[in-house]
């Protein structure tokens, strides 16, 4: 065999492992790691970002903590997979361990000095769109003081609200994904995250805030 063809074999067997890595689907994942628990690695690879980005998120801590918090999201899910109901989602389901890893850490670090996270601006934009459509509030983040605040506020959320907002509005989450998350009824979600949105605006309003905002 001449060696070109080696490597256009690999490549090709690569490339059809990668499409077979993103088309097969959770239900599928969950009972190939059953069997095989090296097939683990591949529900790793799918949700480590999302579910990375949502801790961060949420408990506003260092890298460091993140990935501790990360690890031992991953372990819980394993040592739970036995148990898990393939008509679920499975992001959801994941996102369930995450948050309350997370309700914990919080819990215990309630103390802790948190970071300030800077790339949120996307989602932050579209909570404000949607606190203005509903309450009559003429709000765009122009200005990089406009975004620091923004940012500022939503930090300032209690966790119950914060976590909501983040659920809805930076990780895409549906009203029944929220409600499989965290564990309460699917109406419960609109109004809770309306709460969250409420208090946002409420917020708004102290002096340091005021300004850099206009109400109709």
């Amino acid at each position: 065999l001449l060696p070109w063809k080696t490597g256009e074999f690999f490549f090709l067997e690569l490339l059809y492992t990668l499409f077979m890595s993103e088309t097969i689907t959770d239900a599928q994942l969950v009972q190939k790691t059953l069997k095989n628990p090296d097939e683990y690695a591949r529900i790793i690879d799918r949700f480590e970002g999302p579910l990375e980005r949502y801790i961060a998120r949420i408990t506003r801590a260092d890298h460091e903590d993140v990935e501790e918090l990360l690890q031992t999201i991953f372990i819980k899910a394993y040592r739970s997979l036995n148990g898990f109901d393939i008509r679920l989602k499975l992001s959801s389901w994941l996102y369930r361990i995450a948050h309350n890893v997370c309700v914990d850490y919080l819990r215990k670090n309630s103390k802790k000095t948190h970071m300030s996270l800077d790339a949120e601006d996307e989602y932050s934009q579209a909570l404000i769109e949607s606190i203005a459509s509903e309450d009559n509030v003429s709000l765009y983040l122009v200005t990089e003081e406009q975004k620091r605040s923004v940012r500022n506020i939503i930090q300032r959320l209690p966790d119950k609200y914060r976590t909501v907002i983040i659920l809805f509005f930076a990780e895409g989450k549906s009203y029944d994904e929220i409600s499989d998350i965290l564990q309460i009824p699917v109406n419960s979600v609109g109004t809770l995250l309306n709460r969250a949105k409420k208090h946002f605006l409420a917020l708004s309003q102290e002096p340091q805030f005021s300004h850099l905002f206009t109400y109709a």
